[in-house]
């Protein structure tokens, strides 16, 4: 595997020193004032099937009783305290303590399957040429008095082109993913001026130096949802998720073959997912929407000089983020906008040159038709096109667009 050193404008902090054992696996935990939920954390990497395991919690100034909670477990863990400085320093400050030739990083308020790390080293240990293995997670609010999670749902990821699909939005949690020591010694740091989405990020920073993630398909972890968690805070998500939207506009020119193989497929899924935080923007009447419908322009413009060579086809990655895009565009909050109409412009050239049906009806059918057949590898892409496909005919006397929620959930 080829990867990109090239160093990065974004590139966060020196390097990691190489010094670490070979086979540990170390577990990082930042917590500040999650007294309450950290034991369920704590416990479940305990719980892990491995030979050789470093836990390291990061305690980021917290004022509750995190010490006392972590009493029965001080001697089996490394705990560092610091002076609150956030999440991503919290992060680094536990990477610069591990010795690890793999690590995880583990919110405070989340918990891994019992089996979940000894399953990706398998993985890995498949795949040599593979530095980050990523896998489902399940959703869950409460846990038993054993402390296991009561699941109530799961976040599907795509089985392949992660390179292509995290230009459209973050793909999983943090402990969703394990990454081999040089991966992360050649991203750097986490970016400690991020208040959110210093996860997708970094994950941004290590695919495009070659340290694309790779689909470990079995739910292996678990996401806790509440109300004080940093993701509950949707406008502060929202405006960092157009702050990330710039970055990966940037990362985007900087390397030009990005991602390899699906420049043009790329380019749209950034699209896509740029215009629907420039709506949500909107929709909480924040600054910002003009900003990326200008970014979104430029792609567009990009991707229709792509398209226009002729190096692409009407393929499952074209029609989902297609029918997104379109589907975005046709929300009344663009008809303020006058750079919205040669957005349009450029994405109905693209459509013509990569030959996709010639109307909206055509283009739906067509979206229909590929979810319900085609290779297993794509088993994802066709379930998004059968939602969206479906949740249009079941609105179809409403304007094409109306049944997104702009608010929905952040994933």
């Amino acid at each position: 595997m080829t990867h990109n050193t090239s160093n990065s404008q974004l590139d966060i902090g020196p390097p990691l020193d190489g010094h670490y054992v070979r086979g540990r696996v170390s577990v990082i935990i930042p917590t500040f004032n999650y007294g309450n939920f950290l034991l369920d954390a704590v416990q479940s990497a305990f719980r892990q099937r491995v030979r050789d395991l470093e836990i390291i919690v990061v305690d980021d100034g917290s004022t509750d009783q995190t010490p006392e909670i972590l009493g029965p477990y001080r001697k089996r863990l490394k705990y560092i305290y610091q002076k609150n400085a956030g999440l991503s320093a919290a992060r680094n400050t536990g990477m610069a303590h591990s010795t690890g030739e793999f690590i995880l990083f583990l919110d405070a308020d989340d918990v891994l399957g019992p089996n979940s790390i000894a399953l990706h080293l398998r993985h890995l240990d498949r795949h040599p040429d593979i530095y980050i293995v990523v896998c489902r997670s399940r959703f869950f609010k409460d846990t038993t008095s054993s402390g296991h999670p009561i699941c109530y749902d799961s976040r599907k990821i795509p089985q392949g082109n992660l390179d292509l699909h995290i230009c459209y939005s973050n793909i999983a949690p943090p402990h969703a993913f394990l990454c081999r020591r040089q991966a992360i010694t050649e991203t750097g740091w986490f970016d400690t001026q991020l208040k959110a989405c210093e996860d997708y990020d970094f994950w941004l920073r290590a695919a495009v130096k070659g340290f694309v993630p790779h689909c470990n398909p079995l739910p292996l972890v678990y996401y806790r949802r509440h109300e004080k968690s940093m993701s509950a805070d949707r406008l502060n998500q929202y405006c960092h998720d157009a702050i990330l939207h710039k970055r990966l506009s940037a990362l985007l020119h900087q390397f030009p073959e990005y991602p390899s193989g699906r420049r043009l497929e790329g380019l749209m899924a950034f699209s896509a997912g740029a215009l629907l935080t420039a709506a949500r923007l909107y929709a909480h009447q924040v600054e910002g929407t003009q900003d990326l419908l200008e970014v979104v322009f430029k792609v567009t413009q990009e991707a229709r000089e792509r398209a226009l060579s002729g190096k692409s086809d009407w393929n499952i990655f074209m029609k989902l983020y297609c029918f997104k895009i379109f589907s975005f565009l046709v929300l009344p909050c663009f008809s303020d906008f006058s750079i919205a109409g040669p957005i349009r412009s450029n994405l109905k050239d693209v459509l013509a040159a990569v030959k996709a049906p010639p109307s909206r009806i055509d283009l739906l059918a067509d979206a229909f038709r590929s979810s319900l057949s085609g290779p297993h590898r794509y088993l994802w892409e066709r379930w998004q096109l059968a939602k969206l496909s479906i949740k249009y005919l079941r609105n179809r006397f409403l304007p094409f667009g109306r049944f997104l929620k702009v608010c929905e959930p952040v994933s």
